[in-house]
Order: C-alpha cells, then structure tokens, then sequence
C-alpha cells in the first residue's frame, strides 16, 4: 500500500515543481492590476496563467487556489462568458479542503490543523468561495433559510473560529454579517462588520463598499454618528482604483449611495412597517404573532406593523420584507422646451444646444400612417397620478364607465374602490385627481398627447386612454405595499400595458410574484438612472427576469446611450429617446425632462399601437415584435438584449430594421494617439482635437475611458463648434459620437475630488 501511494504521488510532486513558477508569476501579474488598460491586460494574463495552473492540478489545493484566484481575475476584467465553468469550479472547492486536510493527515479529527501562512490562506478563500457560491445558488433558487444556508454558514464560522478570515480579502465573515441583517440581528452584524473592517484594514484594503456603507449605518442607528459620517465621507471621496479591485461594481455602487446619504438619502423602507406573503395557515397570522395587520393588500398578502419594529419570522410566513421605497427614475429637469426629437429627428438642436442626428428617433410619424392608437386600448400609468385637466391630456382620461354612471359614494362595481372613475390615488386612498409632482403628467404626455391640436407636443399614441394610478407622491416616492395595489388594481380593471417609471436597489420577492401573477399585461419599467450594468448592479422592478416585463434604457438624439441609463445585456432589453423630451406638466404647461422615465413611455406608446392593430396580441407577442424589429444602434451593441431602440412603425409592420447607418466600424480607419494623464489631475480643464482632411464625418474609438461618474466629463463638438454629446463615468471601447466635418474635439474637465483612469484612444474613423 505505502508503495501504491508513492507511485500516485510522485506525478503530482513533479507537476507541483513545474507549475510552482507559473503559479507565483500569475501572483505577480494579479498584484499589478488596476484600473489602466495595463492593469487589465496584468489581470487578463494572470487569469490565463491561473487557468493554467489550475487545470493541471484540478485535484490539488494549489489547483483550488489557483482557480479561485483565475475566478477573481475573471470578475475584475468583467468576463461572464466562463460563468458556467466558474460555478463549477466553485463547487468542487470542498475537494480542496478535504485534499488540504488529508495531506495534513486530520481529515475528520477534530479542530483545523495548525498550517503555514500559504496553506493558511488557501484554505480561507476556498471555503469562501465555497460559502459564497452556497449562498448565490440559494438566492437564485429561492432556497431561503434552507439547511444549505446553515451548510455555508457552517463553512464560514469554521474560518472565522480559526481565526483565519484575516487572510482573504472577500471576509468570508461577511456571509455572517449579511444573514445577520436579513435576520434584523442588527448587534451580530455590526460585531461581524467591525471585524471584516479592522481585518482587512490591517491588510491595507479597508475601503470595502459594502462594509463601510452598512456599517456606517448600524452606528448612525446606534447613536454614534461622527463615527458614521467619518466612515462614510473616507469612502465617498475615495478614488475609485484606491478601493478593493474584486468588488468594483459593487464598490461603485456603493459609493454613490454613500454620497447620496451624506447629501441627506432617502430612506430605504417605511420605519416599522412590513409586507407579507402568507403561507399555509398564515391568514391567522396577526392573531398569534402580536403583530398589527394594517391592510390586506392581495390575497394572502398584508401590511403589517410589529410593535418593537423589528419583524419576526414565523411558519406561517413564507415572505417578510419591508415596505421598501420606490422613486421615480427621472433625472434631470430643463425648463427650456425642445423639439420632440423623439417622434421625429431631423437632426436639430435639443434643448441644451446637443445637434441630433437626422433618422434616430422612433419614427412615430411613419407609424401614424398607419394607426394613431384607438380608445379601447388602456395603458396604466402607475405613477404620481395624471392632471387631466391639461389641453393635450383631457381626451385620454380612461372612463370606468360603472362608476361614472353610477352613484356618488358607492362601489358601483364591486371592486372595493368607490367612485374610481378615471383610476385611483393609493396614497391618499381616493379617486385619481391631482398630480402634484408632475412626472406622472409628464409620462402620460409621452403615451398619449393628443397631437394636431395645434399646441404642445404629441403623444406616441394619441387615441389610447390612460388609466391614472397614484402610489409615488409630491417627494417622487412611494411604497412597496401601495405599488402591490396600484400593480393589481391594474391588472383587474383591463390595463392591457402598464408603464412603470420607478424603482429602487431594494430585491423585493413579493413585488416579483405580484407582477408574475399580472401576467396578463406588458410590464413596461425604466431601467434606472445609475449609469450601471444592471446585470451587475440591478435596479427593480425592471431587472426582474419576469418574461412580460420590457426593460428600457434612454439614448439621446445622436443615438448614444444616455449617461445616467443603466443599461445590460442580459437585464435591459431595449432603449428608447430619454434625453430632453418635452412633455406635459400639470396646469397646462410643457417641459424637457430627461431619465429612462422618459424612455420608457416611448416604449409603452408603441405597444398600445401594435395592440390597437392586433386586439388580443398577448404581452409576450407584443414584447418580441419590438425587440425584434428594433432600430440596431452602434451604442447599444452589447449595452440592451436587443442592441436597438424601438421602432414604432418597423413594430407595426414587422419589418426589420436595416443596421446602423452611422456605425463608425464600417468607416475609414486611422491610426492616432489620444491620451489623458493616467490618472488625470484635479480640476483639469483640457481641449483635444482630431483631424482627418476631406471627411464628412469623424469618429473617435475609446479603448479606455473611466471617470468620476456625474463629476467629471468629457464634452464633444464637431468643427463648427456645435456640442454633439456628454461622457462621464465607464465608456471604455466605445465610439464617441459621430461628428459632421473633418474635426472633432473633445474638451476634459474634472472638478477637485476624485480621479479615474482618464482616456485613451488609437484609432479613429472617418465617412468620406
């Protein structure tokens, strides 16, 4: 036997001597990576080296660690291609640690061995991955507090008793610390959050997005609130590159909301109150658990307050969440008007001065020839409320005709709501009648407007009727459990397309089911204004993988995704004009707003068009002819499912739409060197210019820009000095607008705080 063991062992000794190199120089190449094109190309070769290694000695704790580094290396680059392979190799982490443990000669002996430093850390990171991929699997399945939750708990504790957590830069303890937050066991996450925050600050990687940021919050709770505003302040002014590399997204994330909070943030759910989804016997819930049922919002489904504000579980429950907040995804206000690019782009100025390109808009006025929308079809704007009062806005208010010839202060129709005759204000809890923030007006306006009145703008389908639900108030926020009835509401009274320009980071379960359940109805909802991958950074309710729900990202009127649009492949499915559209306010009035609020209208216009032609056209139907028959856009390509923005006349006839015809990679290349400082200086305020003699158009290609994102900025102008575009945050490999002439310029401006990458560009292309 002694001899067997030594024949299997000698190939794995030899294998170890020769990949030892290779393994440290992929160590190397992983301590040089950063934000820069260099720094990516480091990890790029390091995750190939780790790669390497791991595939040859797949059964070694070496091989684990190795793979576990390549996975790193992968999330830092962004690549999700290898997903698959990725979830793989983290599920066969525990064979590394019964193979560490069986070298060391323990394997079921108790407590860890003592190990060397080396051995030490591996071990933690494989049991982190371990845990963590434990833990995404069961979110992802709905697994809930199931017994493979106590499984990865089990394998992080063991860490965290050895006292081994210090060693791997993702705190294996943070594990503990979320399940503690879930579980509203707020004095064992904050132990746990102090630890990961003083281990991995004595490793030099303290700026932790998710640390700092919740545990900032546990002592603001607690009272010490100089403490909180020091750690969130030391984070928000970080630069980006000084923060833990393999956490980037979420880092970005979190960032922003540190700087939000320290603006004054709004708050994430309604103080002590509570949605659930009951199971079982849970209808008796309120009579044993103590709790106050407030509202019964849906069948099974209630809002609740518990006396201390803190929610217990119980087996009658299968959801408890808070009443989170939703807000409205609009970003910027422009008091000037501006043409209704949108509808039809000839290629003039928007109105802040942006020269559009002639042909990107929805083609609204081709579609008309065909159908202007017809009044049997309803679109619910699920929203601030609807001032039907306004000129452009009256002809569409949807008539319950039950209630409207019915009698005064009775349900006529039985469906619990009394004289709801043009929808219903949930926050107050009366019919629909005002408006008084104006989003809601001016998402309506998008839809619905009536055009050749001779004043104002027009709507995408001027002849539908808009039902009006109110559940985000005068601040632009309102609450899950108003959102539940506002959604279900809807979805009773013949809404056949809803419009959703809200959202929030908040993952509600129950606000899922309930639109899964209103499967009945297109689910048209604003991707959010993060300036995000939301594959990585979801917003919801538009990144929920619902098959009725229509993502929608904003582009301007070049054609380019809008700064502030979240956007992803896998999550965002099309865009639509969101840059300075001029719409309908409350008492008569119009103005340019921007935000994928305004984008998504856009959408839902076009919907209730394709249902007037088709009546019965089911919302999945509806959905796949407008992706499917979408404007191809160079900038989406890779950014939306679809990689265009919707057509509303190619939807009605089924047409596809020809490519991009402004795709600067069809174009003339030129080779040139356009370079920021790397890092860029403080309040940096410089002009560059490309020139290619005899074009008609010019086009820059990015292969890195990174800057602070809605801080710092680079401008674009064509040789006539008329601006063609904003950039601000990650636009790495992408063209820069198009500019008409043989010149481009681009003017870089940064502010005093932080600093990024910076740019850098190689090659040009020119149309001649």
């Amino acid at each position: 036997m002694k001899l067997l063991l030594c024949i299997l062992l000698l190939p794995w000794g030899g294998a170890q001597a020769s990949y030892n190199g290779l393994l440290e120089r992929a160590d190397e190449q992983w301590a040089r990576r950063d934000f820069t094109a260099d720094g990516r190309r480091s990890a790029e070769d390091a995750r190939y080296n780790y790669e390497r290694v791991g595939t040859r000695l797949m059964a070694s704790v070496e091989g684990q660690y190795a793979n576990a580094r390549y996975l790193r290396a992968n999330h830092f680059i962004g690549t999700t291609a290898d997903s698959d392979r990725a979830k793989t190799l983290m599920n066969g982490f525990a064979a590394g640690q019964r193979a560490l443990l069986w070298f060391e000669g323990k394997w079921g002996r108790g407590p860890l061995p003592r190990l060397g430093e080396r051995e030490r850390k591996i071990y933690a990171e494989v049991v982190a991955y371990h845990a963590f991929n434990l833990k995404d699997w069961i979110r992802e399945s709905g697994g809930g507090y199931s017994g493979e939750w106590k499984k990865a708990e089990t394998l992080v504790q063991q860490v965290v008793d050895a006292g081994l957590d210090y060693v791997s830069e993702w705190a294996p303890r943070r594990l503990l610390a979320e399940r503690a937050m879930e579980t509203g066991n707020t004095t064992q996450a904050r132990q746990h959050l102090e630890a990961i925050f003083q281990n991995t600050k004595a490793g030099g990687i303290s700026r932790i997005g998710f640390v700092n940021f919740h545990l900032a919050e546990l002592l603001g709770r607690a009272g010490e609130n100089d403490r909180a505003r020091t750690l969130l302040r030391e984070f928000a002014d970080a630069p980006l590159g000084s923060l833990s590399f393999d956490l980037e997204p979420e880092n970005r994330r979190y960032q922003a909301m540190a700087r939000e909070r320290l603006r004054g943030a709004r708050p994430k759910a309604v103080p002590g109150e509570y949605v659930v989804k009951l199971s079982g016997l849970g209808r008796l819930f309120a009579s044993f658990s103590g709790m106050d049922v407030k509202e019964e919002l849906a069948p099974g489904i209630l809002l609740v307050r518990s006396p201390d504000g803190v929610a217990t579980a119980s087996s009658f429950v299968e959801v408890m969440e808070p009443n989170y907040l939703y807000w409205t995804s609009r970003d910027a206000n422009d008091p000037g008007f501006a043409e209704s690019w949108g509808l039809k782009n000839s290629g003039q100025l928007d109105s802040k001065g942006s020269k559009g390109v002639a042909g990107v808009d929805v083609r609204a006025s081709a579609a008309w020839e065909i159908s202007k929308g017809k009044p049997t079809v309803v679109v619910a704007v699920i929203d601030t409320g609807v001032d039907f009062t306004h000129p452009d806005l009256a002809h569409a208010a949807w008539v319950n005709e039950k209630e409207a010839s019915g009698r005064a202060g009775v349900d006529d129709d039985g469906n619990g709501y009394v004289d709801d005759v043009n929808g219903w204000d949930f926050l107050s809890n009366k019919p629909a009648s005002i408006d008084d923030h104006g989003h809601g007006t001016h998402v309506a306006g998008v839809i619905a407007a009536q055009g050749d009145n001779g004043q104002g703008t027009a709507g995408v389908a001027w002849n539908v009727k808009i039902m009006a639900l109110k559940f985000l108030g005068a601040n632009g926020g309102g609450s899950l459990s108003e959102a539940i009835k506002a959604i279900q509401y809807a979805s009773r009274m013949g809404a056949v397309i809803t419009n959703n320009s809200w959202g929030s980071g908040e993952n509600s379960k129950i606000l899922r089911d309930v639109i899964e359940g209103a499967s009945g109805s297109l689910f048209v909802a604003a991707a959010g204004n993060s300036g995000e991958n939301a594959d990585l950074v979801p917003e919801y309710p538009s990144a929920y993988d619902v098959p009725h729900i229509v993502s929608v990202a904003s582009v301007d009127n070049r054609g380019r995704l809008s700064n502030f649009s979240n956007w992803g492949p896998r999550s965002v499915d099309i865009a639509a004009p969101g840059q300075n559209i001029l719409s309908s306010l409350p008492g008569g009035k119009y103005e340019a707003w921007s935000g994928t609020s305004m984008a998504a209208p856009f959408v839902a216009g076009t919907a209730a068009l394709l249902v007037s032609e088709n009546p019965g056209m089911a919302p999945l139907e509806m959905k796949k002819r407008m992706m499917a028959t979408a404007s191809p856009l160079v900038a989406l390509r890779g950014k939306t499912a679809s990689g265009g923005m919707v057509n509303a006349r190619n939807a009605l006839t089924g047409e596809v739409s020809p490519e991009d015809p402004n795709d600067p990679g069809k174009w003339e290349e030129r080779a040139l060197s356009l370079v920021s400082a790397r890092p860029y200086s403080p309040d940096t305020d410089q002009i560059f210019e490309v020139r290619i003699p005899g074009a008609k158009q010019v086009a820059i290609d990015f292969e890195l820009f990174q800057t602070e994102l809605g801080y710092d900025r680079a401008v674009f102008y064509d040789g006539a000095g008329n601006r063609i575009g904003v950039w601000t945050g990650d636009r790495s490999r992408e063209w820069s607008p198009s500019a008409e002439g043989e010149a481009i310029l681009v003017r870089f401006v940064s502010d005093h705080r932080v600093e990024a990458a910076g740019f850098s560009a190689v090659r040009a292309a020119a149309r001649f």
